[in-house]
């Protein structure tokens, strides 16, 4: 955890009355605490500002250094410790396999973030010794390509994640409620915003990218059909069955 810092002044003159809870009301309000984070690697501090920002614990940074209200000191302190043990619990599971080692002396501070920005998205678990990256040998092949459409001009790098794992199960559950019942208004509109998000993702990791080019092209051909003026019901049913049972193995 970062060194704590208390910062501002306290009004403490006689005659004043205060009340317990509402401190966020008076002046004690304003001192503000930081986290000085120099030591964290600008991977960590990155994982540490998209969980505050997620959780919405109001906070600001000066360079390595985070500040936040002394009212919500215990609130980011629980939030810290959680990405802490995160962290940690990445690298152990580096550290519990075989590793394959990648030297990153000659890239620049934006191509290591990129890197592990792109193997945090492939979930890919992943260890930093000085300028190594340190992986399990299972997942090598997978950041050999990454490391290698990084590194290669003109490239394209492409990856699976969380939008196409979730698209896959909003698709799958759409067309099972659809195959059972093709006027499921919800189910429609499901399979539609489904289908939407599975065109514009990749292949999730560990699948098959021609497999997946025909599950888009199968649940694009049913969110067409349910969106005609007047589907032919008993299409839609034969359509929504063939896709539940292709998505099924996966889900």
């Amino acid at each position: 955890m970062g060194l704590l810092t208390p910062q501002g002044e306290e009004d403490d003159e006689q005659g004043d009355i205060t009340i317990a809870g509402l401190d966020h009301l008076d002046g004690d309000g304003d001192d503000e605490i930081t986290y000085e984070l120099d030591e964290w690697s600008e991977r960590d501090r990155v994982v540490l500002r998209e969980r505050l920002e997620a959780l919405g614990a109001p906070h600001s940074w000066e360079g390595t250094t985070l500040v936040v209200a002394a009212v919500d000191e215990a609130w980011v302190d629980r939030i810290m410790d959680q990405v802490d043990e995160d962290l940690a619990a990445a690298s152990e599971a580096v550290d519990d396999d075989e590793q394959v080692a990648y030297d990153l002396t000659e890239w620049d501070d934006d191509s290591c973030v990129d890197l592990l920005d792109a193997l945090a998205t492939e979930e890919i678990p992943y260890g930093l010794d000085g300028d190594e990256l340190l992986v399990a040998s299972a997942d090598e092949a997978r950041v050999d390509e990454i490391v290698a459409a990084l590194t290669t001009p003109g490239a394209t790098l492409t990856l699976g994640g969380p939008a196409s794992f979730e698209a896959m199960s909003e698709l799958f559950v759409a067309a099972d409620e659809l195959s059972h019942d093709p006027d499921d208004g919800g189910a429609t509109a499901a399979l539609v915003a489904g289908a939407r998000a599975a065109a514009v993702s990749s292949a999730p990791y560990g699948m098959d990218a021609a497999w997946w080019d025909g599950v888009v092209a199968r649940a694009g051909a049913l969110a067409d059909l349910v969106e005609s003026p007047t589907p032919d019901n008993e299409q839609v049913v034969d359509l929504a069955a063939a896709l539940r049972g292709e998505l099924r193995p996966y889900i």
